[in-house]
């Protein structure tokens, strides 16, 4: 069965918006059964695609002075921690 893709494009919306103060945006629609189609995969890189066009995520975790000089703080622990380990194991001191 070949697949309709002008009538799919056509309902590629659900008719009805989400009810007031569920908390989506004015101006995002929800995709109906027949838009599911529109999704796609690339197999060879797994992107996930809308309509054809890719799917991109922008939103990157941003750590502020805080968290970054904890984690420095973890990151130098944890080198020195395999450093003390490594001198037990080569016997470069005792332990």
């Amino acid at each position: 069965m070949a697949v309709d893709w002008e009538r799919i494009k056509a309902n590629r919306f659900a008719k009805d918006a989400p009810p007031k103060g569920w908390g989506w945006p004015k101006d995002v629609r929800p995709i109906s059964i027949d838009g599911v189609t529109m999704l796609g995969i690339k197999p060879d890189t797994n992107k996930l695609y809308w309509d054809g066009k890719e799917i991109v995520v922008r939103d990157a975790v941003r750590l502020e002075w805080p968290e970054r000089l904890f984690t420095f703080l973890i990151a130098v622990g944890t080198f020195g921690f395999f450093i003390l380990e490594v001198g037990k194991v080569l016997k470069w001191w005792g332990g």
